[in-house]
């Protein structure tokens, strides 16, 4: 499925992936299997320890940098992102 053009200028749309917000995991167990560690921190003589991890995100943008369509609501996968971004108000 494609982007649809931008619902403010008409331009192309085109959908940008990144590892954005970090997240932390306490345990080996809990880290998504699309996650890119950032650093494990543990702490000597104790049991606790963590994992600060990013997952990657889907922002769909209009490919004109001056326009509102360039928003940078991030999705959890591509499906979720380019849904959104399809999605128009005359929709039924």
């Amino acid at each position: 499925m494609e982007l649809k053009p931008c619902p403010f200028c008409g331009r192309p749309a085109k959908m940008h992936t990144a590892f954005y917000v970090s997240e932390y995991a306490y345990s080996d167990d809990q880290i998504p299997k699309d996650a890119v560690i950032i650093i494990e921190r543990r702490y000597p003589g104790r049991k606790q320890w963590s994992i600060e991890y990013r997952r990657k995100a889907y922002v769909p943008q209009c490919t004109d940098s001056a326009c509102v369509g360039r928003s940078q609501k991030m999705f959890r996968t591509a499906e979720q992102a380019i849904e959104a971004w399809n999605r128009r108000a005359n929709d039924v």
